[in-house]
């Protein structure tokens, strides 16, 4: 094991805490004790070390000076020390050759201490330590006993009182990873408290070393993790997370929680795109394009997480609701249909059958057969299996979702043996709901469970976690993985020694066409000229009507100031808008930057489209469509993917705009050249990736046509 950091890390044969203690009120005294409760229990079944200077012994342990004078080999450290002893502590770790540690004192970089944390990395590196933290929980697998945590499993209250406070779980198939520790605790207290087990929690801490794609990529090979829970603040590698978990994705169900959604991104608004997007919409578009569901609280992350666990996903959005309960089963369909699931018709054959059963007395007569399947107050567990048989051999389905509701005189427990016979005849994920905290209602969730079968309280929850089963289906069925393709250095060489990269950075016309045009993106012809015959000579050779833009390094917005002339008829015309647009350029103080008139040929009618890119700080460059021209920022119809971005994905993107619609024909109108607009969102993500100098980049407008299409007006910033 010595040199496999990771499995040394992750599933240890021995342990040393470095800081363990006597002393009830050190953190290193709870990381001991429980790993010698652990080993006392006979759970942990590895060799375990106290290690500190102080002490010859800790719980009737022999105690150790340093790791250097343990007789046997170690493979991880539990560091528990002030954190200006952790370098120390490194080097004696180094000299033994531990491969992991686990650094659970705080002190670093959350506390603006970036320096030592830097001297931790160094070391660690020069060691060969893998290294989780610091300022961690640590680490807590139910199945190899192995707790680091710090949390006391009992208290005392005030009054007296002894109570459990950080309950141990039961071995289960939820792995949790955590940015945070008492989220991470709380949600362990979460799922104690509904009786699903726990494959592991790792505590990441600063992720000085060990980084979250990494602990996915390892419990994404491991045979008792059923689902991957995340709890996220932030990412150090967005875009290695994004590569691992669309990968890791296919094998396990990812559910993520992400905290600060009122983050903005602090970005120059140099394009409506850097000044439109906020960072929590490229953080939830990252987790899409990774395979991961999205949970919005810490209920639906668990929710989600034991469907998962329980669960194959289903192959379709199709959801058969069954209840003895009619206000129950409504609730139950509205929920599903807002969620985007599908309650569809029972078929004739199937409500021919029913109505059979009701008919000849076998089930209620109040029966109506619908979707949802209400079988009134009146249903027993017989009633229940009836009805199951006519929808297992009729019912066209990929889900079902059965509400039962204990209160009523005739449904006993045993109705879920029905349900889970159901399950198995129809080979379909089945997810129930027993509304209620009442003891019969926490017995009925048990038992559902007991037959792999997931239970919720409220039809809602049960429909949520429903959909959000679907969902991973749909990532898991897409064959499509992504993968980083980002270069270092820029394909087009002439970028790095434009002239005015030293200055402002922005990439003006004719330069910013030619880029463009160096990718195949289609361009209405046009020419940058700096005197009024010049612009004469060029309208007369593109042929009027012209447009004429002032090109200004400094003017990112030229027509929010009155710097662009549209339809100039003739050639007096384009004397006296030469005129006019330097006059202008003065006005706005942006001659000192001014690099002439452009001169361009109309386009005809087309679609205004804005397709953008900026590089995002975690997750770097991020492709924008959106409806463009003037309106492009109070309209707010646009959507992004972080890049590259596929020709499939290009299309997700048309068809998530509102006016999505009208780009594919309206009301008898024509539809507009879609593959097209692929053509140019691929390209712009290949721009982006192939030349690292580009820092934003904006096609606004982009006239799309019912054949082709051109840009218009394009802006690029270096640097």
């Amino acid at each position: 094991m010595p040199g496999d950091g990771l499995a040394a890390l992750f599933n240890p044969r021995s342990i040393a805490v470095v800081g363990a203690s006597s002393d009830k009120s050190k953190l290193g005294y709870e990381c001991y004790n429980n790993l010698s409760a652990s080993k006392k229990n006979g759970i942990y079944t590895g060799e375990l070390f106290p290690v500190n200077p102080r002490y010859k012994e800790v719980s009737g342990d022999a105690c150790y000076p340093d790791v250097s004078s343990i007789p046997s080999a170690v493979d991880l450290a539990v560091v528990v020390v002030p954190s200006q002893l952790t370098p120390d502590v490194l080097r004696d770790l180094g000299k033994k050759g531990v491969p992991a540690a686990i650094i659970v004192s705080g002190g670093f970089s959350e506390v603006g201490n970036r320096e030592l944390e830097e001297e931790v990395v160094r070391l660690a590196a020069h060691h060969h330590i893998r290294v989780l933290g610091p300022n961690t929980l640590g680490l807590l697998d139910p199945y190899s006993g192995v707790d680091t945590f710090f949390l006391p499993e009992w208290k005392t209250t005030v009054n007296g009182v002894e109570a459990v406070s950080s309950p141990k779980p039961k071995p289960g198939h939820l792995t949790l990873v955590s940015q945070s520790g008492g989220v991470g605790a709380a949600l362990i207290d979460y799922i104690v408290g509904s009786g699903t087990g726990l494959r592991a929690f790792v505590g990441l801490g600063n992720q000085a070393d060990v980084t979250m794609d990494e602990v996915i990529s390892y419990y994404a090979e491991d045979d008792r993790t059923r689902a991957i829970l995340l709890y996220v603040e932030g990412v150090k590698r967005g875009r290695k997370l994004i590569e691992t978990c669309s990968a890791a994705s296919k094998k396990k169900p990812i559910v993520v929680l992400k905290a600060g959604k009122t983050e903005s991104g602090i970005r120059a608004a140099y394009t409506h795109t850097a000044s439109m997007v906020g960072q929590v919409e490229v953080y939830s578009m990252a987790f899409h394009q990774g395979g991961m569901v999205e949970a919005s609280s810490i209920e639906e992350l668990f929710d989600a997480g034991k469907a998962m666990s329980m669960l194959e996903p289903p192959v379709g959005p199709k959801v058969m609701i069954v209840t003895n309960g009619g206000g129950a089963g409504v609730i139950a369909a509205d929920s599903c249909e807002q969620l985007g699931l599908e309650v569809p018709p029972l078929a004739d054959e199937a409500i021919r059958d029913l109505q059979d059963l009701a008919d000849s007395g076998k089930i209620p007569t109040t029966v109506c057969p619908n979707n949802p399947l209400d079988l009134t107050g009146s249903a027993s567990s017989l009633t229940f299996r009836l009805s199951s048989e006519v929808l297992v051999k009729r019912a066209a389905f990929d889900a079902a979702l059965f509400v039962t509701l204990h209160h009523a005189p005739a449904v006993y427990d045993d109705v879920v043996e029905v349900i889970s016979w159901f399950q198995k005849a129809t080979g379909k994920p089945v997810v129930a709901c027993d509304v209620g905290e009442a003891e019969w209602a926490r017995i009925m969730r048990s038992k559902y469970e007991s037959h792999g079968i997931p239970c919720y309280p409220t039809p809602d929850r049960a429909a949520r976690a429903v959909h959000l089963l679907s969902k991973h289906g749909s990532f898991k069925r897409d064959p499509e993985v992504w993968r980083d393709t980002q270069r270092s250095e820029d394909r087009v060489w002439w970028l790095k020694t434009f002239p005015s990269a030293a200055s402002d950075g922005a990439l003006h016309e004719p330069y910013a066409s030619r880029l463009l045009g160096e990718y195949g993106i289609p361009l209405m012809p046009s020419e940058v000229v700096d005197g009024e015959d010049a612009a004469v000579n060029a309208a007369d050779s593109l042929g009027y009507p012209v447009a004429m833009k002032i090109v200004a390094t400094k003017l990112s917005h030229k027509t929010d100031v009155g710097g662009v002339a549209l339809n100039v008829g003739d050639s007096i015309g384009v004397r006296r808008q030469f005129k006019a647009l330097l006059e202008r350029a003065k006005e706005v103080g942006v001659l000192p930057s001014l690099k002439g008139i452009l001169v361009q040929k109309m386009a005809p009618p087309g679609f205004e489209l804005l397709i953008g890119s900026y590089r995002d700080r975690f997750f770097g460059p991020v492709i924008t469509l959106g409806v463009g021209g003037t309106y492009t920022e109070l309209m707010r119809d646009y959507t992004l993917r972080v890049a590259p971005v596929t020709s499939n994905e290009a299309d997700e993107m048309m068809g998530e705009l509102r006016m999505s619609a009208a780009l594919r024909g309206f009301r008898g109108k024509s539809a507009y050249d879609v593959l097209c607009l692929r053509d140019v969102i691929v390209k712009m993500s290949t721009i982006m990736l192939e030349n690292p100098t580009i820092s934003q980049m904006e096609i606004n407008p982009f006239f799309l046509f019912t054949s082709g299409g051109a840009v218009i007006d394009a802006r690029v910033l270096l640097g």
